[in-house]
């Protein structure tokens, strides 16, 4: 089947539903949780595309041309469009939606980033879970299940997603018509394990050459301890929010890289303050997530940076 040569990375994953396809037995709801841009939601909807393509994701037929679109009738599409929260009216258009009559076999949601749910949304959200139409399918994916109700998280069928190994990342890129080269070869030190994210950063060369801008002005800013700089520097960063992410995810990196060229004595106040500082980055990641003041928590982050 085409479904292991469209993903990159994730052999178990992918091994988990196909057997599900197989043997027909299909959970009504698939929670796929890991990191951001691993390819959650990339094999979530080629999955989808397997379920209703009559001809195992032939690649040719309208139903696979329609996916390619996103446009097939009896499959929602609901992407993670600039962290933008799903308030209970999205959740209600799509209690309706899906009440319609299916065409195909199933009728299947994907919804990118279910921890953007308000309160009120996932509570109604949780009532289609517990007790799903015919033939209904959710292929959910947060960045974090503890972000996520409990009842929502009990009710699916749970895949774990992790990084992904450079060796992986470079031989599967060639079927997407891409590869790394001497000339591009730091893409992988920026993308860490994250095949959405180098993808990206080789289609966009400005894109690495802003991670790459990103990643000397903190190696300059963390070189000195001149707290007035950083927190000028976290002023401006914070009026631009979709800088944030990569703020974090560049400082994440300069700090593994600092680490991995410190002494191995994991007692070190060096190595202990390291690691400290590698957690309160994934921390703020977390309460960001949760509409922390992001000024907040970036002065706090570079405060014991």
């Amino acid at each position: 089947m085409l479904l292991a040569n469209k993903v990159i990375g994730h052999a178990k994953q992918v091994e988990t539903l196909l057997t599900d396809y197989t043997t027909g037995n299909l959970s009504h709801a698939y929670l796929l949780h890991g990191p951001a841009q691993v390819g959650k939601f990339t094999l979530a909807k080629h999955f989808a595309n397997l379920l209703q393509c009559e001809n195992d994701f032939c690649g040719v037929c309208p139903v696979c041309k329609q996916f390619v679109k996103e446009q097939h009738l009896d499959t929602v599409f609901m992407h993670d469009i600039d962290g933008s929260l799903i308030k209970i009216e999205e959740i209600r258009e799509l209690i309706n939606h899906l009440a319609n009559t299916v065409q195909s076999t199933y009728k299947l949601c994907l919804i990118e980033r279910v921890e953007r749910m308000t309160r009120e949304a996932a509570n109604s959200f949780l009532k289609i879970l517990e007790e799903p139409s015919s033939n209904t399918i959710f292929l959910l994916t947060t960045d974090s299940v503890r972000l996520l109700l409990p009842t929502i998280t009990s009710r699916c069928r749970l895949l774990r997603f992790s990084l992904v190994n450079d060796d992986q990342i470079v031989q599967g890129l060639p079927q997407l018509g891409l590869e790394i080269r001497n000339e591009n070869k730091e893409v992988l030190k920026f993308g860490s394990g994250r095949p959405g994210k180098i993808i990206n950063l080789l289609r966009d060369p400005s894109l690495f050459e802003q991670e790459k801008k990103f990643y000397l002005d903190l190696q300059s800013l963390f070189s000195k301890e001149d707290l007035v700089a950083r927190f000028h520097y976290v002023e401006e960063l914070a009026k631009d929010p979709a800088q944030i992410e990569i703020f974090l995810s560049q400082l994440l990196l300069l700090w593994r890289e600092t680490l991995r060229n410190t002494d191995h004595d994991l007692h070190s106040n060096k190595t202990q303050h390291l690691l400290q500082n590698i957690r309160k980055v994934e921390e703020i990641r977390g309460y960001l997530k949760q509409s922390v003041n992001p000024r907040l928590a970036l002065e706090n982050l570079v405060l014991e940076g």
